[in-house]
């Protein structure tokens, strides 16, 4: 597998334990470097603008010597076929000079207060968020 597919889904999984046992959770990443090693990376939590904590994630991932960087964060957004915004799960992932994408993972409660997550969806033209000027 890729590093931006190990490192995806390995944060995919995070943010759905967060999700699952705390409801919510604040913006975070992670970095693959060259030899395969993880390290995630948070912001403070008093820094309440997600497309800010997103930018302070996106200032660390450029100052690392990695291969890859993902980005996850709560997000309400319309999903395609849908008539409503509902909760996200948002993926951007990056490879330094390659591939880009940005994912989306809706989720609901159920009446017993179970996460039940939705069918994954793609940007179909993802914008270079994390390695600026670095394709």
């Amino acid at each position: 597998m890729d590093v931006l597919g190990v490192l995806t889904g390995k944060l995919t999984d995070l943010a759905c334990r967060f999700v699952a046992e705390h409801g919510r959770f604040h913006p975070f990443g992670g970095a693959i470097d060259r030899d395969g090693e993880v390290t995630h990376l948070g912001v403070d939590p008093s820094v309440e603008e997600p497309e800010r904590a997103i930018e302070l994630l996106a200032q660390d991932l450029r100052a690392m010597d990695c291969d890859a960087g993902v980005v996850a964060a709560e997000v309400r957004i319309t999903p395609p076929r849908a008539e409503s915004p509902t909760d996200c799960i948002m993926l951007i992932g990056e490879e330094r000079g390659g591939t880009v994408m940005r994912a989306f993972i809706p989720y609901t409660r159920d009446g017993e207060g179970k996460v039940v997550y939705g069918e994954k969806f793609f940007d179909t033209a993802p914008v270079r968020v994390l390695f600026v000027d670095q394709a």
